[in-house]
């Protein structure tokens, strides 16, 4: 008995182990591919903020007050769409930049990795609940 404790014990172990390092290096994977250069995210939301709840807002109120926010938001996300395309050119055109200045190997390895983490500037996704 004491011998099939210790067992489970080692193997609960090693299993602790195992998780917690193939976490550690999806983490890692993961930061590393977003680099460490500036990021651009912007969440649009229908949902009341948590300052509003707090306010005990009357129906009449939280109505007018959730249009208001689906007007923001679609506000928000029509600047994002026009946007999208500029940063999309200046990130292009800074790729044709240095294309060039790497050997064909380089070349190659950069647009697979390139083709591999998808657009610069990601598609809007839109979820409603």
């Amino acid at each position: 008995m004491n011998t099939s404790l210790r067992r489970a014990r080692a193997l609960g172990g090693l299993l602790l182990i195992t998780v917690g390092g193939a976490g550690f290096w999806a983490g890692r994977r993961q930061a590393l591919r977003e680099g460490g250069g500036p990021q651009l995210r912007i969440t649009a939301t229908d949902r009341v903020p948590q300052e509003l709840e707090l306010l005990q807002l009357s129906d009449s109120q939280r109505v007018s007050v959730q249009a208001a926010i689906r007007h923001g938001r679609d506000r928000v996300l029509g600047v994002v769409d026009a946007m999208a395309p500029r940063i999309q050119a200046a990130m292009d055109s800074t790729d044709a930049e240095i294309r060039p200045l790497l050997l064909p190997a380089q070349r190659a390895s950069f647009d697979s990795l390139r083709r591999a983490n998808g657009p610069a500037v990601p598609r809007r996704r839109f979820i409603q609940r």
